[in-house]
């Protein structure tokens, strides 16, 4: 199974509206149900906004072009194949406090 690493970047051209609080509502909702399948192992936001998250499995274009913070034109990804040989088996404990 293939690895990509998924970078979501806000457009700079697009100010958030009235309907960007409920989108961003589906946009979690729809990276969960990923996290359900086993799809995405880890996501979340990133300093400046946006997030970033690793995903799992050849469907990712999929994924990101479906994503409803995109099909709502305030995101775009950049997706980044990756071939990992080093994991940290204290992975969890690293990242969820």
């Amino acid at each position: 199974m293939n690895s990509y690493l998924i970078i979501g970047n806000l457009k700079k051209d697009k100010e958030p509206d009235k309907d960007f609080e409920k989108i961003l509502e589906e946009h979690l909702n729809y990276q969960e149900n990923e996290v359900d399948l086993g799809n995405l192992i880890i996501s979340g936001p990133k300093e400046d906004g946006g997030d970033i998250g690793i995903y799992l499995g050849d469907e990712v274009k999929d994924f990101c072009h479906n994503d409803p913070l995109v099909l709502e034109g305030y995101l775009d990804y950049e997706i980044i194949k990756f071939y990992p040989n080093s994991i940290n088996k204290n992975l969890i404990e690293l990242f969820i406090q």
